[in-house]
């Protein structure tokens, strides 16, 4: 599905602070990094805006390129996917006044915002909506492939052998909730920072992800083995992480097919080590 243009229910999906949304952005090697950034907002069917807050690797990125892609899933597990060119940074004005005042700035307990970001929507490219019980299903067949991945070498059951552990722990556990919001990020053939909705994602020992494709629409079979990849996690607490890495292609184990990411680095996404990397 591509629309030019936001359709009431997106924009009434991004009025809400409570759900998980993804800022994807790239540098000038194109290099994908996405991150959640829940003051995302719109303005009306062709503008988002969000805070400048704690987001010096994107703002550095969106300095370089403005292509950008966002990503969001509500409550009631409905996914938009939007395509968009970043306009500026306002340091006044209604937009920086309208971000200001949100009471996720207003009361936290660090600063106020430095600026308000302004996007122009291209295009909605993606809607879609999913049940708990689909969630459960690729989460279950993911768990399962894990399993399998331990097992010596046989035909298309074939071990992904992983190499020094980059994974810490606490990163590993938030990737494998069933509740966590995750999305990965790559560029596409125009060079946009895509937004891939990947409800599947699981760690695996050691560096690496693991997910189901069934779930993360046509774009996530448009992704290249080899191609450089982003991919971020927020739980509800809200804590999230970020990772780089490479897309390794998709693997058949006794019949199902897979998706796996080699994890190279590890950053925090939420405060206060907000874009420091940890591993």
């Amino acid at each position: 599905m591509k629309k030019n243009g936001l359709s009431k229910d997106v924009i009434n999906a991004l009025s809400k602070e409570s759900i998980p949304k993804f800022l994807a952005t790239a540098d000038e090697n194109g290099l994908p990094n996405i991150v959640p950034v829940i003051s995302l907002s719109a303005v009306n069917e062709k503008r988002i805006i969000f805070a400048e807050f704690m987001l010096w690797k994107t703002r550095k990125n969106l300095e370089v390129n403005s292509k950008v892609g966002v990503g969001l899933i509500t409550e009631d597990l409905k996914i938009y996917t939007i395509r968009g060119r970043f306009e500026g940074f306002q340091k006044s004005g209604e937009y920086f006044d309208y971000l200001s005042n949100k009471d996720m700035f207003r009361y936290n307990a660090y600063t106020g915002i430095r600026s308000a970001g302004v996007i122009k929507v291209e295009e909605l490219t993606q809607s879609l909506s999913i049940s708990k019980l689909q969630v459960l299903s690729e989460v279950m067949k993911i768990r399962f492939l894990k399993r399998i991945t331990h097992l010596p070498s046989t035909g298309n059951a074939s071990a992904l052998q992983t190499g020094k552990p980059k994974l810490p722990p606490q990163v590993k556990e938030k990737f494998n909730r069933v509740a966590g919001a995750k999305f990965l990020s790559y560029l596409n053939r125009e060079g946009y920072p895509t937004a891939i909705p990947l409800v599947s994602l699981m760690s695996l020992d050691g560096d690496a992800l693991i997910f189901s494709i069934k779930r993360g629409g046509e774009e996530i079979g448009k992704v290249k083995p080899k191609t450089l990849v982003a991919a971020s996690v927020i739980t509800f607490e809200p804590i999230a992480y970020q990772v780089k890495g490479t897309f390794e292609g998709f693997k058949n184990y006794l019949g199902l097919k897979a998706g796996i990411i080699k994890v190279s680095e590890v950053y925090s996404a939420c405060p206060p080590l907000a874009g420091k990397r940890i591993a």
